[in-house]
């Protein structure tokens, strides 16, 4: 699942990001460091259905979601308070910048938020939270 149209939008609407990227940044940054605040757009599933079907022709839906992984840092205070504020924050950029965006109005609905939920908490004092986002698409086939 190609996501550049979402890293793109998030690119254009959030201020302040010192790394934002996809699946293979995220990756890296797994592995090694990452300048917070980060943003990271990864693939999580997709789903189709048939809507309609005749000889030749077949209308599908498909439910593309994907997942936001924000970092933040939590070394500014011990009780890591800062850290959650700049997570809500970071949150709300994001869901503002997302929710209701519609990427292509001919063969799409507007993006909606699924859920979201607690990634990892690192040795290097770094707070990633991720949330995960659903887009409908339709296909006819010639």
């Amino acid at each position: 699942m190609d996501l550049q149209f979402v890293i793109d939008r998030l690119k254009g609407q959030l201020s302040g990001i010192r790394q934002l990227g996809g699946a293979a940044d995220l990756d890296t940054a797994f592995n090694g460091s990452v300048s917070v605040p980060a943003v990271f757009v990864m693939p999580q599933a997709e789903k189709a259905a048939v809507t309609a079907m005749a000889t030749g022709l077949v209308r599908q839906t498909f439910a593309q979601n994907w997942g936001v992984i924000v970092v933040v840092s939590n070394r500014r205070d011990a009780a890591g308070s800062a850290a959650l504020a700049d997570l809500a924050s970071l949150r709300q950029a994001v869901r503002l910048a997302l929710v209701g965006w519609v990427p292509d109005a001919v063969t799409g609905e507007p993006v909606y938020a699924t859920g979201g939920q607690l990634v990892r908490l690192d040795g290097e004092g770094r707070l990633w939270w991720g949330d995960s986002f659903e887009l409908k698409t339709y296909f006819r086939s010639n």
